[in-house]
């Protein structure tokens, strides 16, 4: 390894702290092997930091810096998000702070320690204020299903609704007609408005086909194409 490493230009590790010595992979070590080498460290959270658990989850990360309230509507029970938020950001975080250092090393010649981790990426996004949420933040229900829409002064004028109108007012009006009708009228009249479609809706009637592939089952495409 310290061979491979002695010809690199960057290590990227997410093992935590305490593995790293006894394997002779640590920062110190391999900066001996390789002055230029960038080192990056991916971590749960800060490796220098006691408090908190080196080997740690998306969830739990959420859960610990209170992005699981949050990320929920004033007056929701607090609960951290299903979809993966932290560690996709971490990523980015980490590749970014390697191409810092690889600017860096071009100019110095020397190279350095990044350091990453969920919890920085939870501080990334609890620094932004949350906008006030509206009647219509989330999908409403419909006759038939769930519509999400746009709330505009242009969508409640074409509902009949008033500016201070709130949720019980839009599930009132939309309850007269099915998803499909809402989405189809009001889209013809130039309104964003989408019906939520179901997990069957999608693999029975995708709007991009090139979304799924059907092979021994049905599998989500890869986002990115390589040629």
């Amino acid at each position: 390894m310290h061979e491979v490493v002695s010809r690199a230009s960057v290590f990227l590790t997410n093992w935590s702290p305490g593995k790293l010595g006894p394997a002779h992979l640590d920062y110190t070590t391999l900066r001996r092997v390789n002055p230029s080498l960038v080192y990056a460290h991916a971590t749960g959270s800060p490796p220098d930091d006691e408090r908190w658990p080196h080997t740690a989850s998306d969830w739990s990360i959420q859960a610990a810096t209170g992005m699981g309230r949050a990320v929920r509507c004033d007056g929701e029970r607090p609960a951290v998000s299903q979809m993966t938020m932290l560690d996709p950001l971490g990523g980015l975080l980490c590749a970014e702070g390697i191409m810092t250092g690889l600017m860096q090393r071009q100019h110095t010649g020397f190279g350095c320690y990044v350091e990453s981790s969920l919890r920085h990426a939870a501080h990334v996004l609890m620094a932004f204020t949350r906008p006030q949420t509206g009647p219509a933040f989330h999908p409403l229900p419909t006759q038939s299903g769930y519509l999400a829409v746009d709330d505009t002064r242009f969508l409640r004028k074409r509902l009949g609704l008033s500016a201070d109108a709130g949720r019980e007012d839009f599930v009132r009006v939309l309850r007269t007609r099915t998803d499909q009708e809402w989405e189809e009228q009001l889209r013809v009249e130039g309104l964003a408005a989408t019906r939520v479609r179901t997990m069957d809706d999608v693999i029975e009637n995708p709007l991009d086909p090139s979304w799924l592939r059907y092979d021994h089952g049905i599998h989500v495409a890869p986002p990115w194409r390589i040629s």
